[in-house]
């Protein structure tokens, strides 16, 4: 189970987006020089085709009049015709994208 340190300081958001455009309509769009360490990848996960995008932002975060590289994921799953699941989040910590990784990869979803 994942638990947040007392300074919490890690962000997670998910969503449902309606629309047809497309994984590559929803996906971030890349940057070099702001996205360092990039990976992406596509895998199917629960019987689902997953876009799944992680990097590592330059002083993407300020905390305690100090910045920090922020270490981002960003995944996209197709639930049906024009209907997107998406999962977001970020950490200063590197072992925390690491953990949001592994909650894509355990996903389970009853299909009917």
């Amino acid at each position: 189970m994942f638990e947040s340190p007392g300074d919490f300081r890690h962000s997670m958001a998910s969503g449902v987006i309606r629309g047809n455009l497309g994984f590559a309509g929803y996906r971030r769009f890349y940057q070099a020089e702001l996205m360092l360490d990039y990976s992406e990848c596509y895998e199917v996960i629960a019987g689902y085709q997953v876009s799944i995008q992680a990097w590592r932002t330059p002083n993407g975060v300020f905390r305690n009049f100090k910045r920090s590289d922020r270490f981002d994921v960003f995944a996209i799953l197709q639930l049906g015709p024009g209907v997107y699941f998406y999962e977001t989040g970020g950490s200063d910590l590197r072992s925390v994208q690491d953990q949001i990784l592994i909650s894509l990869r355990m996903l389970r979803h009853e299909r009917k």
